[in-house]
């Protein structure tokens, strides 16, 4: 999940394609609610595997919002 830019000018207007700016915030908060707190995570299977996956890249010394992309784009892809 990349994050969605929008230049805007007389020459350049371009927007990263792959979804909504209100679906990437959806997500995002999503990941910061549900996913990272391990004491709200339901016990659903796709919860727990983004919920490893979120602890197993931090744990690695990842960059923290790096991971949480990665996080989005899995979740994204699973739904």
């Amino acid at each position: 999940m990349a994050w969605s830019l929008e230049s805007s000018g007389d020459k350049h207007k371009s927007k990263v394609i792959g979804g909504s700016d209100l679906c990437r915030k959806a997500l995002w908060q999503w990941v910061f609610t549900i996913i990272e707190p391990k004491q709200l995570r339901l016990s659903d299977h796709i919860v727990h595997e983004l919920g490893e996956l979120l602890n197993t890249e931090k744990a690695a010394g990842r960059p923290v919002k790096l991971v949480r992309m990665k996080n989005c784009s899995q979740a994204a892809r699973f739904g």
